[in-house]
């Protein structure tokens, strides 16, 4: 379930930029939505979740600090998922037809935000 009062995180367009190219080098380059040319074929309402859901999901991945994936998967449960369909993950028909991308991808997304926040640190 979505948390009552979920603010929005506001990130610089800079940063989000750096996250959004590093997913898309890592796990647009192997998605299913991506056309021989390379680009991705949702759009509009049906705009990649992953895209759509950026700053969220980079916002779970900085205050998640599980050591196994479910811990990540339960906030983007009750954050994203609560946000992508109004009647939540229990009504997520992507998810249940196996075509949610962020679902899918989930754990790549991971590792590829925290790689990011990895070399910046360095």
């Amino acid at each position: 379930m979505r948390p009552r009062y979920y603010f929005e995180p506001v990130f610089p367009m800079t940063e989000l930029n750096r996250y959004f190219e590093a997913i898309r080098s890592r796990v647009c380059v192997i998605c299913m939505e991506v056309n021989e040319e390379g680009k991705c074929t949702l759009h509009g309402k049906d705009r990649c979740i992953v895209q759509k859901a950026l700053p969220r999901i980079v916002n779970i991945v900085n205050r998640t600090h599980g050591t196994v994936l479910e811990d990540y998967l339960v906030q983007f449960r009750n954050v994203v998922c609560s946000s992508c369909y109004p009647g939540g993950e229990n009504e997520c028909i992507s998810r249940h037809e196996i075509a949610c991308v962020l679902d899918r991808y989930f754990a790549l997304v991971i590792e590829t935000i925290q790689g990011v926040q990895f070399r910046e640190a360095s």
